[in-house]
């Protein structure tokens, strides 16, 4: 899913969380999701597919949509 937000925030939001994803920075030593920030949260529920969605326009929401996109292009939670 391609980065479609217009706002310079929002899209730099996305980015950093597409790109913590894959360096996995968002990920505790254990493995397991690193989720204690309201971020991190939004994009760990949307890659395992929480239907909380959070409110648009704010960062959380496109840190969601970036974790929706992980989800399709980095199935299997395995960082």
């Amino acid at each position: 899913m391609a980065n479609r937000f217009k706002d310079p925030m929002l899209r730099t939001a996305y980015d950093n969380a597409c790109e913590n994803f894959r360096r996995g920075i968002w990920t505790r030593p254990n493995g397991n999701p690193h989720r204690s920030a309201t971020h991190r949260d939004a994009f760990w529920g949307g890659y395992f597919g929480d239907r909380r969605e959070p409110v648009k326009g704010s960062i959380a929401y496109a840190c969601y949509r970036a974790g929706q996109a992980m989800a399709k292009t980095h199935p299997g939670h395995n960082h």
